[in-house]
């Protein structure tokens, strides 16, 4: 694992989606790789993080505070 001091700095930008699942599945027949799988982070919103073919990190939002608006 890097220290801190070693480490580049990025930002992982996270687009909302209806269907993580759906979203996910057409991620990985594109190339994309699942990094951390569908997760609950409380009841109404979950999170993914998948790479994609140029081996960016993304992640992935659902839920129902974001599709209220």
């Amino acid at each position: 694992m890097q220290t801190r001091e070693r480490m580049l700095p990025y930002v992982t930008v996270y687009i909302d989606v209806l269907d993580m699942d759906a979203a996910l599945e057409t991620i990985s027949g594109l190339g994309g790789s699942v990094m951390v799988p569908p997760t609950r982070i409380n009841d109404s919103l979950s999170f993914a993080l998948f790479r994609d073919p140029a081996g960016n990190a993304v992640g992935l939002l659902q839920g129902e505070a974001l599709t209220a608006a």
